[in-house]
């Protein structure tokens, strides 16, 4: 038996969620390109096509975008590191693992990526605060994979090996890709697989593996 009002709050429901993902996209992309303090909600509304009063109804306003933005990129970094805890992988095998995840999820979500890792204004003591808790959230699952596969005992030393990994893991997003139109370069599926496989190498040996190894390919 048809239900009409059943059907029409899971096509509100749709409406509002298509809503929302659009305006998180939309701001995104302007943030990436522009830095948080270079794009206003009115540029955002436009390019998500939406009124601008929906921004409030949903976000609050553009913290809380930023916020929605850094928990989207802290969700999608719990599940890999829970996906790699979870396996009983070899250290090789474990660091592969993670290193093609957060290939993945950076060419799946790039800005989302850029913006939750470059564009955080730490002189705004709630975005601080929110950070910090999803940190900590975060660092309950990470922990004792940084121990297994890359030998991290202590926070000093994950401050040290955890940027240094996701610099080199992120480093084509965040310095290639917004150029690659003046490059002249197809950064596609193939360019990410060489992509993985050189990031994986260049960690689990440093620069003499890469080299070593550069000929093999």
């Amino acid at each position: 038996m048809f239900d009409k009002n059943l059907f029409l709050c899971k096509k509100n429901k749709k409406n509002i969620l298509s809503a929302k993902q659009r305006i998180l996209e939309a701001a995104a992309e302007l943030i990436a390109a522009n830095g948080y303090g270079g794009v206003g909600i009115r540029k955002i509304a436009e390019q998500a096509g939406i009124n601008i009063s929906m921004i409030s109804y949903y976000f609050g306003g553009k913290i809380g975008i930023l916020k929605s933005i850094m928990e989207d990129y802290n969700k999608e970094m719990f599940a890999i590191f829970l996906k790699v805890k979870e396996k009983n992988l070899s250290f090789e095998d474990g660091v592969k693992l993670f290193v093609n995840q957060m290939i993945s999820l950076g060419q799946r979500k790039e800005n989302i990526c850029k913006v939750a890792m470059m564009e955080i204004p730490y002189e705004i003591p709630e975005i601080m605060e929110y950070k910090k808790s999803l940190m900590n959230e975060n660092m309950k699952v990470m922990e004792e994979p940084m121990k297994r596969y890359l030998g991290v005992k202590n926070m000093k030393e994950h401050l040290i090996i955890g940027p240094l990994l996701m610099g080199m893991i992120f480093s084509n997003f965040l310095f290639v890709a917004p150029s690659k139109e003046y490059l002249g370069i197809t950064l596609d599926d193939k360019f990410y697989k060489r992509y993985a496989e050189v990031i994986t190498n260049f960690t689990l040996y440093g620069l003499t593996g890469y080299k070593n190894n550069i000929n093999k390919k």
